[in-house]
């Protein structure tokens, strides 16, 4: 449709016909139009000016009180615009597309309006046919339908991507909207009988979308900039923002000429709509890798969020904004001493956000979203081999500040337990270290009565033969059916994990998984609160036929407390699954490791993929597990001193799991950051799962957030509330947009 964009809003189109001219006169009207005569457009200036608030030029003082009241927006070249007529005789549809054509670049009307197609709008006949109304609505692929009583199904969408960020002279960023979610519509009652041929009807365009205008500045005392990754309007009371809604124009008059008309727009609870949306802070550059906004100390960035235009406008205290970045996320709700903020319908509402934290402590992240989103819509990073430092140079703590909610913990028997594995700690100590952790989460200085925090614990097994196997996973029930009747010391969720579970229910506790090797591993009857599943070669088993059990199946079982044998040829009878990848040694050829480089590859986008089908099939059944962490291990060349040596790339990695994390991290990055659609990524493990040195090193700083922004950018399913849901919307500073949300 177009490729470059320009503001868009306060403008006219004309309406004229086209006959063959003659000298009638009829009813005092010299040369009316006819019955089946083609109507074409041309182009008027706005009679009144600019009527109200909306975007995208240079802001107007348009009273000169010295108050900033409104933004003009001009058409651009090739715009495209609908335009229905129930009285129309052709065509069928009643409703036609049309080019708009200008030579300016601020211009606020349309030079030429040309058909799109065969067929035009056509003059209908009849007496009862001689007003004919006029609805107009940019932008055309937001019109979803049409009735003659001029209501239309129109939408909005959740991710609410900018086309470009322009920087200015100092160094501050402006995210240019797509014009065309700045939704407008125009009607014009128009007598046929009273219509010389060659006149022109005034079809003006008001704007229909409510916009929040919100800027967000880094602090003045930083020496490096701060990198954004997503900004999110979340409406706390439920209602919802974007999605599909109805516009019901209403004419002034029913029955006489005029352009007077109002507007009522209600959601479409038949369709999706949502209560949050979001506005990435990524593009893509030439060399089709992302980029970030990334602000110098003092500079700010402006993006702006376009909401369904309810009637009634918006208490400020239930609009929540987060900012995420690279560092971690803060919000900040819209509450002001007096209540006095509202953002009002069809109109930009601005706001100034205080400066970002100069730093992050904790990112609980998990705190600030809906309570009621099933668990297993959740996206959530997770460290590979938590206590090995080889993968993970921090330890469970860093990892936890840093926004790391799921740990694999790989454990052996030792003479007093289970140890794991590499390190001197206990699991017993580390299932202790991640519990503090949710504790402190709970204390006043961090979200108090707020925290949803939790934990998944994926326990695996070291090695060792059958009956090793058996022992280990006796001595995992064992502790942790310890570790449940010492209670609050440790944190075990100790009620059954179901499609239904929520993040409210799991609050505070940590959830463990184990890894069966295979059927001998379980005792029959032994039960311990474990979530159980087959872990059979690291794509899932291949069953006799040579096909994917997954594949067949939707992933494996997933048992509560109770496990039960793999049959290749049943679903098994758990109301959970767990659909894996879980590749740890890959190499070029696929000699000596699990899996060649590729087909990781090819499972990581898998999986991705798997999210989105998931949701549009309407499941939350399935728990994902995405491991885009590992090793490559012929990353070096063939050399013994794993020094890989300068790529094409120009970076030296020191072994293959350096390497590894370099390059799938960017094919997350931009598989994440690509995609439209809802989606919950599940559990998602990576190499370096850190925001310090080796994190940014390798991405996993952006990899974390970005995962992170999956759960507030989309529309998750959620549990029905049968009760009022608190949210913490107060602040310590008081006033509009002073001080972040504790």
């Amino acid at each position: 449709m177009k490729k470059i964009f320009y503001p868009l809003m306060a403008l006219s189109v004309m309406i004229s016909a086209i006959s063959c001219k003659d000298d009638n006169i009829v009813d005092g009207v010299e040369n009316p139009v006819k019955a089946g005569d083609e109507i074409s457009f041309g182009t008027s200036l706005p009679k009144d000016g600019i009527q109200t608030r909306t975007a995208y030029g240079s802001p107007i003082d348009t009273n000169n009180d010295q108050v900033v009241d409104a933004f003009p927006v001009y058409w651009e070249n090739g715009d495209e615009i609908a335009i229905y007529c129930p009285q129309a005789s052709m065509p069928a549809s009643k409703l036609v597309h049309y080019t708009i054509g200008v030579s300016s670049t601020t211009s606020s009307t349309a030079e030429t309006v040309t058909k799109i197609g065969e067929t035009g709008l056509q003059w209908g006949d009849g007496e009862e046919n001689d007003l004919h109304k006029f609805y107009g609505f940019y932008p055309v692929k937001f019109v979803k339908g049409t009735e003659t009583s001029g209501l239309f199904n129109l939408t909005l969408p959740v991710e609410q991507r900018p086309l470009r960020f322009e920087q200015d002279a100092e160094g501050n960023y402006k995210a240019v909207s797509d014009p065309e979610y700045a939704i407008m519509y125009a009607y014009r009652g128009q007598k046929r009988s009273n219509t010389p041929v060659g006149t022109d009807i005034d079809l003006q365009f008001k704007p229909l979308s409510t916009i929040l205008e919100i800027e967000v500045s880094a602090p003045n005392n930083i020496s490096e900039p701060v990198t954004l990754t997503n900004i999110n309007v979340e409406e706390l009371n439920g209602t919802a923002i974007v999605g599909d809604f109805t516009a019901q124009v209403y004419p002034g008059s029913n029955d006489e000429e005029s352009d007077k008309s109002t507007v009522v727009c209600k959601t479409n609870m038949s369709g999706m709509v949502t209560d949050n949306l979001s506005v990435p802070c990524s593009w893509t550059n030439d060399q089709e890798r992302l980029e970030y906004v990334k602000l110098a100390a003092g500079k700010k960035l402006v993006v702006r969020a376009f909401l369904i235009p309810n009637e009634n406008e918006i208490d400020g205290s239930n609009i929540k904004i987060t900012v995420a970045t690279s560092g971690g996320t803060v919000h900040k709700t819209l509450k002001t001493a007096d209540n006095s903020f509202k953002i009002l319908p069809h109109k930009v509402s601005r706001v100034v956000l205080p400066a970002l934290p100069t730093q992050y402590n904790t990112n609980y992240w998990m705190s600030s979203l809906d309570p009621d989103i099933y668990l297993t819509e959740l996206s959530i990073p997770g460290s590979k081999f938590t206590n090995n430092s080889s993968y993970q140079p921090t330890g469970i703590e860093q990892q936890y500040k840093d926004g790391v909610r799921s740990f694999i913990l790989q454990t052996s028997v030792g003479n007093y337990g289970l140890n794991v594995e590499g390190t001197n700690t206990t699991f017993k100590a580390a299932m202790q270290n991640i519990a503090s952790y949710l504790k402190n989460a709970e204390s006043a200085d961090a979200m108090g009565t707020n925290s949803l925090e939790c934990a998944i614990v994926q326990v695996t097994f070291g090695g060792g033969d059958q009956y090793a196997e058996s022992a280990w996973v006796k001595q995992v029930q064992s502790e942790v059916n310890d570790m449940v009747n010492a209670g609050d010391t440790y944190r075990i969720y100790n009620s059954e994990v179901t499609p239904e579970t929520t993040l409210e229910d799991v609050k505070g506790h940590i959830i463990v998984k184990a890894n069966v090797n295979s059927d001998n591993m379980v005792t029959t009857g032994a039960t311990a609160p474990i979530l159980y599943s087959l872990w059979k070669d690291p794509y899932g088993p291949t069953t006799t036929s040579g096909a994917n059990y997954q594949d067949l199946y939707g992933g494996m079982p997933l048992y509560w407390q109770n496990y039960q044998a793999y049959n290749e040829n049943s679903a098994g009878n758990s109301s959970l699954r767990w659909y894996y990848q879980e590749v740890t040694y890959t190499s070029r050829t696929g000699s000596n490791a699990e899996a060649t480089y590729q087909s990781k590859v090819d499972a990581i986008t898998k999986q991705f993929n798997m999210g989105i089908d998931l949701y549009n099939k309407g499941n939350h059944d399935t728990w994902l597990m995405n491991d885009i962490g590992g090793e490559k291990v012929d990353a070096y060349y063939g050399t013994t001193s794993h020094n890989r040596g300068n790529y094409s790339d120009g970076i030296q990695y020191s072994d293959g799991k350096e390497y590894i994390a370099a390059e799938l991290n960017q094919l997350c990055l931009n598989t994440l950051l690509q995609r439209e659609e809802n989606a919950g990524m599940g559990l998602i493990f990576m190499n370096f799962a850190n925001r310090g040195e080796t994190g940014k090193k390798f991405q996993s700083d952006l990899i974390l957030q970005t995962i992170i922004d999956n759960n507030f950018k989309f529309a998750l399913r959620k549990k029905e509330s049968g009760g009022t849901r608190t949210y913490n919307a107060s602040y310590e500073s008081g006033g509009n947009a002073v001080g972040w949300d504790n």
